[in-house]
């Protein structure tokens, strides 16, 4: 009786789904102030807007939302396990590919290995090249990738908000619950 009220409370103590995607497996906690709506980024498989209770910070440029957390099959990715996927994640020569890829749109700015639970996955820091006010925009980045696919997730703000949302990020980021 006792571990079940244990249980029950930790429970109760933990953030509740904020999103959950039965078809996917893609799920987001969402941490306190931070509010989702459905995202309408028709080109992955499943996919959540995350906004701040507050308005603060706010989104940068045309973005309607302050963040979005996507998921994306990935078919390769089956024939790999998580460890294997990790293993190449955490070769140099992925940051550098990553770097190269967003470097068409972005100035990378900062780029480092970082795990969501088991899934090792890169952090970047980057600033648009493009776009409405793109100099005053500066984005947080995360890709992480599972057996089943690659999670996402994407967060422009302006420059002045920058320092006091890039914690609110990582706890946006810290929410992901990959598929398994």
């Amino acid at each position: 009786m006792r571990a079940l009220l244990c249980l029950a409370t930790a429970l109760a103590a933990s953030p509740a789904l904020a999103y959950d995607d039965p078809a996917t497996g893609f799920a987001f906690r969402a941490p306190a102030g931070v509010v989702e709506s459905p995202s309408n980024r028709i080109r992955f498989d499943a996919g959540v807007a995350l906004d701040s209770a507050s308005g603060q910070p706010p989104p940068a440029g045309t973005s309607k939302h302050l963040c979005e957390a996507t998921f994306k099959r990935a078919a390769a990715n089956a024939k790999l396990t998580q460890g294997r996927i990790n293993a190449l994640a955490a070769r140099p020569a992925r940051k550098q590919r990553v770097k190269q890829t967003l470097a068409l749109a972005f100035e990378v700015t900062a780029i480092r290995a970082e795990s969501i639970g088991d899934v090792l996955g890169l952090e970047i820091e980057a600033r648009p090249k493009y776009g409405p006010n793109h100099e005053d925009a500066r984005a947080y980045l995360t890709i992480h990738e599972t057996p089943k696919g690659r999670v996402t997730l994407v967060c422009v703000t302006p420059k002045a908000a920058w320092e006091k949302a890039l914690p609110l990020f990582r706890e946006i980021r810290g929410g992901l619950i990959p598929p398994r």
